[in-house]
């Protein structure tokens, strides 16, 4: 290769691409992941789950799914408008080079990580499926983990995203969200994203859009910009996990780390004697500051491979009941002795289980969890 401008040559961030199918008709997000669709098939002869169907070869793609979590294929390099019917090709950034990702925490040059969000099975309506994609707070290692390349941060001249775990509350009454600090620089037009709401009002998870800012604790939202207030919650007082992103695509610089699947990230919350199975394999944020008349005890169903990780933490305090994680096939805790439950109950709480494939061992907790 003959290198005539070695100046611009250095310029230009390292990056790999690639085209793939998608068969949705919605529309998609530069800067949004996305993730290889393992188990297309259809039910013509020569494309059912018994034949070598080309088009499951790392040739489909689709929005990130807890179903297709530990198969992230890349990154959106443009957007594309929705369709009437499937079928188009996409472009992606792929793992092992730099993209331009949709990040929604401030970020610091080659230190911090960013995980890609898929929306969790109690969240899992229109509205947060839009949002999968996104990249949030640092989450298990690999493919669908990104290293900031920018740093980007929260103040007037440069406005960011704001993460916040289990802060935020909203009003009925008024179309009001509620959370300390999280509209400093907010404007009216800003994207406000709810990862995640309490039982009550867990269809609230998705995009909305500031009418009013208040202060720099309160703002109105909406559904659409400048539309009517949102207000068909079932209670004042929700717990949301939010995050508020100016508009426009928040981009930047990231290097998209290579290597085992990284199992992505959900956005979830407790429920009180509900069976709602975390995802398999990858990270589960749980909203916190939540009050729970029993225990909520979810299975962990068994793992996928050998040495695969999976990682649920606690944002927040939980009240009466606590979250107690509950292996199907247990393991051994950290002390060597048979491990039935982790729980969680304090903010910050976290247990780390690896499968081994027989079972899941409990290899880490933090001081706010207990393994019994």
């Amino acid at each position: 290769m003959v290198m005539r401008n070695i100046v611009q040559y250095r310029k230009q961030a390292y990056t790999k691409k690639g085209l793939f199918v998608y068969l949705g008709t919605a529309a998609l997000k530069k800067g949004y992941g996305m993730c290889f669709d393992l188990d297309y098939l259809t039910t013509t002869v020569g494309e059912l789950a018994a034949d070598a169907f080309g088009a499951r070869g790392l040739k489909v793609v689709e929005v990130p799914s807890a179903s297709n979590n530990m198969a992230f294929a890349g990154v959106l390099t443009q957007d594309y408008p929705a369709r009437a019917s499937g079928l188009q090709l996409v472009e992606l950034y792929l793992p092992g080079g730099c993209a331009m990702a949709a990040g929604i925490i401030p970020t610091t040059i080659n230190s911090t990580r960013l995980t890609c969000i898929v929306p969790s099975a109690l969240q899992a309506t229109a509205l947060t499926i839009a949002n999968a994609g996104l990249f949030g707070r640092a989450a298990l290692p690999g493919r669908g983990t990104a290293i900031s390349l920018q740093t980007r941060t929260n103040a007037a001249a440069t406005p960011w995203a704001a993460y916040y775990a289990g802060e935020a509350a909203y009003a009925t009454a008024t179309g009001t969200i509620t959370c300390t600090g999280a509209f400093t620089y907010a404007l009216a037009g800003d994207k406000v994203i709810v990862l995640s709401g309490d039982i009550a009002n867990a269809a609230l998870a998705g995009t909305y859009y500031i009418l009013t800012r208040t202060d720099a604790n309160n703002a109105i939202v909406a559904l659409t910009p400048g539309g009517a207030a949102f207000l068909t919650l079932a209670a004042n007082g929700a717990k949301l996990c939010i995050c508020v992103i100016p508009a426009g695509a928040p981009l930047s610089l990231v290097y998209l780390c290579d290597g085992e699947e990284s199992g992505l990230q959900e956005f979830d919350v407790p429920v009180s004697s509900a069976v709602t199975c975390p995802m398999v394999g990858g990270t589960t944020n749980l909203l916190g500051n939540v009050t729970l008349a029993v225990a909520h005890t979810p299975p962990i169903v068994d793992g996928l491979f050998p040495g695969m990780l999976k990682l649920v933490r606690l944002g927040g305090t939980l009240t009466t009941g606590f979250y107690i994680i509950t292996p199907v096939s247990l393991g051994i805790a950290p002390d060597g002795t048979i491990a039935v439950t982790v729980t969680l109950a304090a903010t910050l709480g976290m247990g780390l289980l690896r499968w081994t494939g027989q079972k899941w061992d409990i290899i880490s907790v933090d001081v706010a969890a207990t393994s019994t």
